[in-house]
């Protein structure tokens, strides 16, 4: 067992060093692109209960997307900084709209609370204990709640990830949280492909959708509308069928594919 032990203990650092030395030589090169980042978290905090605007979303995502997921280094979660000028790039933003909006979603942010569900509880946390907009240098700094940081760095299992650019074009809240959730339930990664099942209810949950919201609400607000841009965007099929008990839906089964024939262009 010794022997075992030190062995991954030896690889754990060479992982670890590596990872180091690829973030450093991305910091350096000037033309890299968030977009370019890949955004990583456990699949718990995947599925967890929220409700942002879009704004807010791009932004967590992308402080997200700066971290290293294999090093379970605290500081890298403080003090984050996200430039007004790569959120306008990377989410196609004009720059004095991207000025506007990131000035507007600090104090959002800071009231964010996430709530992950356990086997027999549920569990709540703010997302931020600080965040900042430093006007006259156009940027956010903020720092992640040391509580969370569990669900985003020195993960080895049950995380789910995807590249910024895959969700950057998105124009709705609704499609990256759907999108993120058929991550996070993913079984195949060449083509992208899954399945899952959710009670209604969970679903408006994660999708922040407003508790009010019948299945009929969710569908045309909500997953319908999630459901065309992840097909026109990424080119995955999805569909569902309802599951009822008695005459009232109380379930959802979705099923996703990516579709890798080469589409004609008929306009």
């Amino acid at each position: 067992m010794g022997n075992l032990q030190a062995k991954l203990a030896s690889l754990q650092s060479h992982i670890e060093k590596k990872a180091t030395a690829e973030k450093a030589v991305t910091q350096e090169d000037p033309r890299h692109s968030i977009t370019e980042n890949t955004v990583v978290k456990s699949n718990a905090l995947a599925r967890s209960y929220y409700r942002f605007r879009l704004t807010e979303k791009r932004i967590m995502e992308a402080m997200i997307s700066k971290l290293d997921s294999r090093l379970a280094d605290l500081e890298q979660c403080q003090f984050i900084e996200l430039p007004a000028i790569e959120y306008a790039k990377a989410f196609g933003v004009a720059t004095p709209k991207a000025y506007e909006e990131m000035e507007k979603a600090v104090e959002s942010l800071m009231a964010k609370v996430m709530t992950i569900r356990g086997d027999k509880s549920r569990k709540q946390y703010a997302l931020m204990v600080y965040a900042e907009y430093f006007k006259g240098e156009g940027k956010i700094v903020a720092s992640f709640n040391p509580l969370i940081t569990k669900e985003l760095i020195g993960l080895r299992k049950n995380f789910t990830s995807y590249k910024l650019e895959r969700a950057a074009n998105f124009k709705s809240s609704y499609t990256w949280r759907f999108f993120e959730l058929m991550n996070s339930w993913k079984k195949s990664d060449n083509p992208i492909a899954g399945w899952f099942t959710v009670s209604l209810d969970e679903l408006k949950r994660m999708l922040g959708a407003p508790e009010k919201y019948t299945y009929k609400d969710l569908r045309v607000r909500g997953i319908d509308p999630a459901i065309q841009e992840i097909d026109r965007d990424l080119n995955i099929k999805v569909w569902y069928e309802p599951i009822k008990k008695g005459r009232k839906i109380v379930m959802l089964k979705f099923n996703f594919i990516e579709d890798d024939q080469t589409r004609l262009d008929l306009e």
